[in-house]
């Protein structure tokens, strides 16, 4: 977590009077999920490869079906070939505001998987690939996410976003469901790429059901986590 992030949530089950709303998360991959190889600029390298080029075919949808009630954000690498989107774009990992809470629509085309190094130390620490990436990406989405109308407790418009992967879009129709006053739909849209696998030789986690034992000793590890940010959030407003 870079130094000065922070972090805030929605008061998910609230008893403040929320107004219903209804969202729609809308994502571009079912069988692959968006990683550094993907975008990355090799050496020497003149035309685009194939995970650049669905990139910018995001980009163009994107463009196509936003205005400018819109916030949007995404690695500064990926921005070469994502393009500018209509509306706002703000860093990934953007401040607590309400300054945009009149915004009905946001876009957070975004990576942060662990390198095999980091991978390797949180591993003897009995942390694994999926919990770093929930806490690293899938978090740091949520935060971008609850930038706009959905924590105006006034609001009652449609709110569409835009994510890359399943795995992504399932994380935050969780999180939105969970607020108790969000119905939320998920859609697929397929560019032509949307259910292909991840390209031959390309890295990337895979997705599997866990054991109940797994389950249980991931959801310790996830309290364990929230409960550190929670520290650090508090050690910051001290």
């Amino acid at each position: 977590i870079s130094p000065g992030t922070t972090w805030d949530e929605l008061p998910v089950g609230a008893t403040r009077a929320f107004r219903r709303r209804t969202a729609t998360v809308h994502c571009f991959a079912s069988r692959h999920r968006i990683t550094r190889s993907m975008y990355q600029r090799e050496v020497g390298q003149d035309e685009l490869r194939v995970g650049q080029m669905r990139l910018q075919a995001v980009g163009d949808y994107i463009r196509g079906h936003s205005d400018g009630n819109h916030i949007w954000s995404c690695n500064a690498a990926i921005r070469e070939f994502l393009g500018d989107l209509p509306g706002e774009h703000l860093t990934p990992r953007q401040a607590g505001s309400n300054q945009y809470k009149k915004s009905t629509s946001c876009s957070m085309i975004y990576s942060a998987k662990p390198s095999p190094l980091l991978t390797s130390i949180f591993g003897e620490r009995g942390i694994s690939p999926d919990d770093i990436c929930e806490e690293r990406e899938l978090e740091t989405i949520i935060q971008m996410a609850t930038r706009i109308a959905v924590r105006d407790p006034d609001s009652i418009e449609h709110l569409t976003y835009y994510v890359y992967d399943t795995v992504q879009a399932a994380h935050l129709a969780s999180y939105l469901k969970k607020t108790g006053y969000v119905d939320v739909n998920l859609n697929v849209i397929d560019l032509g790429f949307a259910h292909l696998p991840n390209l031959v030789g390309t890295p990337g986690p895979k997705v599997r059901v866990l054991t109940p034992e797994e389950g249980l000793e991931r959801k310790v590890r996830q309290n364990e986590l929230a409960r550190q940010r929670n520290i650090r959030s508090r050690a910051r407003k001290a």
